[in-house]
């Protein structure tokens, strides 16, 4: 009898050792993906009615033609317009 419950504690115990011992990690290589910065520059629009009246920001454009056709069409309402690149 005591040799059946030793037989049965030393086949349990061999079935559970494997749980208690952590597995072999491989060590794997860190990848570290970068994106690119994509650097654009933006065309702000500034206006003033009078000649020395302070500069006003109208708006910010991505595209360097369309802040000058915006700007023309300032100008063409009697605005001082500048086209400045920040």
């Amino acid at each position: 009898m005591y040799s059946k419950c030793a037989a049965l504690v030393v086949t349990g115990l061999a079935c559970l050792a494997p749980l208690a011992v952590p597995a072999a990690v491989q060590a794997q290589p860190v990848v570290v993906v970068t994106t690119p910065v994509a650097r654009y520059h933006r065309y702000f629009v500034e206006y003033r009615p009078a000649p020395f009246a302070p500069w006003s920001v109208y708006g910010p454009y991505r595209s360097r033609s369309y802040a000058h056709d915006v700007a023309r069409g300032l100008r063409a309402q009697g605005f001082m317009v500048r086209v400045m690149r920040r």
